[in-house]
C-alpha cells in the first residue's frame, strides 16, 4: 500500500498540522508493530510445522540492495581497489645514482652509442655504524669547574637513536619477538645483550608514558569536543578496558581495570579522580535517587571546597558512621569527582564529548552526544513508509 505524499508545511491550520503529524507517526508505529507480529507469526508457524514433522517456509534471500551512500558504520564502508600496480616511482627520492657501462670489448663492431636509459631500485643497507665522539673539555681554573662538549642531540648511552628506533619499530610496530630481535642485530654486527633490548621495550626510563602525557594533554587542549570509547581487552589474563579519547588532532589509548565513570573521568583528567564536595556536586547528586537528608548527612561529613583523595573520602566518611550500600558509592562518588574535575585548573576541561550512549558517559561533560557511527545505526534500523518520513530519512 502506497501512502499519498502530504505536504504538512501547506495545511494551514496549525492545530490540524500537528494533529496530522501525529497520525503520521502513528501509522509509522503501527506499521513497525505490523510488520514485527508478522515475523513472529511466520516464526510460531515454522515452528509448529517442524513439530508436526513438516517443514518451515524456506528462506529465500531477497536481493541485494544498492550500496548506501551514507554510513551508519566503519562496517558498512566499502573501499574500493584500485585495479592496477599504483605508481611508486613518482614518491621515490634518489639517494644515489650509479652509471652502468657495457665493457666495449663486447660490443659489435658497428655498435653505435643510442643515449642512456634509467631504472628506479629499491633497497636497503644494514650494517653498523660505530662512532667515536671526541668531545672537546674545558676547565676553568677559577672555579675548578670542567665542560664538556655536549653530544648531538638523541645520542646517550652506548646506542644512537637510530639504533633504538629500529628497535621499538620492529618490536611494537611489527610484533617480532625480543629473542629474534636480539639474532637480528647480532646477525647485522651490532653487540647488544637481552637485557638491553628488554629495557628499551618497556620503557623502563618512562620517557614514552612522559610523551603520552604530554600528548594527551595537549590533544586535550585543542577544541572544545573529543570523541571518546572502550573495549575490553586482556591484560595478564585479566578482563580490562582500552579506552580511545582523540579528535582531529590527535588520538590517545589507555588501559584501565574497568569502564565505569571513575574510570572515564581517569582518562579525561589523566589522573586518578579526586573527590570535592561543592555546589556542583550537591546539583548532580540532585538528580540521583540520594534522599535530601542522607545528603545533609553528607555534608556535614565533608570538608566543603576541599579536595580529598579516595582514602581521606572513605576515613571521613567512617568518622561519620556512614555506611554506603553499591549505588550509594557510585552516586556519591561520581558526584564528588565530577564536580572536582569541573574545578581543577591542571587539566583542559571536555566541554562536549561524542560516545555511545552508555550511562557512564552522561553528566561528565558540559554537553554529550552521539558520534556519527552511534548515530547512524538507529536510522539504519528505520523503514518509514510515509512518503514525507522518507525524504527526511534520505
Amino acid at each position: 500500500m502506497q501512502l499519498p505524499d502530504i505536504n504538512l508545511d501547506a495545511i494551514p491550520d496549525p492545530a490540524t498540522r500537528q494533529l496530522v503529524g501525529q497520525l503520521l507517526n502513528l501509522i509509522e508505529a503501527l506499521v513497525a508493530e505490523n510488520t514485527a507480529l508478522r515475523a513472529e507469526v511466520q516464526q510460531l508457524r515454522d515452528d509448529n510445522a517442524r513439530l508436526k514433522g513438516g517443514s518451515a517456509k524456506p528462506e529465500i534471500k531477497p536481493p541485494v540492495p544498492p550500496a548506501p551512500l551514507d554510513h551508519s558504520s566503519e562496517d558498512e564502508r566499502r573501499t574500493r581497489t584500485p585495479r592496477g600496480k599504483p605508481k611508486k616511482n613518482v614518491t621515490l627520492t634518489v639517494t644515489r645514482e650509479q652509471r652502468c657501462v657495457v665493457d666495449p670489448a663486447t660490443l659489435p663492431p658497428e655498435a653505435i652509442r643510442h643515449g642512456t636509459t634509467a631504472v628506479i631500485v629499491q633497497d636497503l643497507v644494514l650494517q653498523p655504524e660505530v662512532i667515536r665522539f671526541v668531545r672537546e673539555v674545558w676547565r676553568v681554573p677559577g672555579t675548578g669547574q670542567t665542560i664538556t662538549a655536549p653530544l648531538p642531540d638523541g645520542y646517550h648511552g652506548e646506542f644512537g637513536p637510530h639504533l633504538r628506533a629500529l628497535v621499538w619499530t620492529l618490536g611494537h610496530g611489527a610484533n617480532v619477538s625480543q629473542p629474534a630481535l636480539l639474532t637480528f642485530l647480532e646477525d647485522v654486527g651490532i653487540a647488544i645483550g637481552a637485557g638491553t633490548i628488554a629495557r628499551w621495550l618497556s620503557d623502563h626510563t618512562g620517557q614514552w608514558h612522559d610523551e603520552a602525557v604530554d600528548i594527551h594533554a595537549a590533544g586535550l587542549a585543542r577544541g572544545p569536543w573529543q570523541g571518546t570509547d572502550q573495549t575490553s581487552t586482556r591484560v595478564d589474563g585479566h578482563n580490562e578496558a582500552c579506552h580511545v579519547v582523540g579528535n582531529v588532532w590527535f588520538t590517545s589509548y589507555h588501559t584501565r581495570p574497568g569502564g565505569t565513570r571513575q574510570d572515564v573521568l581517569a582518562v579525561l583528567w589523566g589522573q586518578e579522580p579526586v573527590f570535592l564536595l561543592n555546589a556542583d556536586a550537591l546539583a548532580w547528586m540532585a538528580q540521583t535517587t540520594l534522599r535530601p537528608a542522607f545528603q545533609i548527612r553528607l555534608v556535614q561529613a565533608l570538608p566543603w571546597e576541599q579536595s580529598l583523595t579516595a582514602a581521606e573520602l572513605i576515613a571521613h566518611l567512617d568518622v561519620a558512621g556512614i555506611r554506603l550500600n553499591t549505588q550509594q558509592r557510585q552516586q556519591v562518588w561520581d558526584a564528588l569527582a565530577i564536580a572536582a574535575y569541573h574545578a581543577q585548573t591542571g587539566m583542559p576541561i571536555v566541554r562536549w564529548l561524542l560516545s555511545d550512549d552508555a550511562n557512564v558517559y552522561h553528566g561528565i561533560t558540559e554537553a554529550h552526544a552521539l558520534c556519527w557511527v552511534h548515530d547512524g545505526r538507529h536510522y539504519a534500523k528505520l523503514s518509514p513508509v510515509v512518503p514525507a518520513h522518507q525524504v527526511l530519512l534520505a
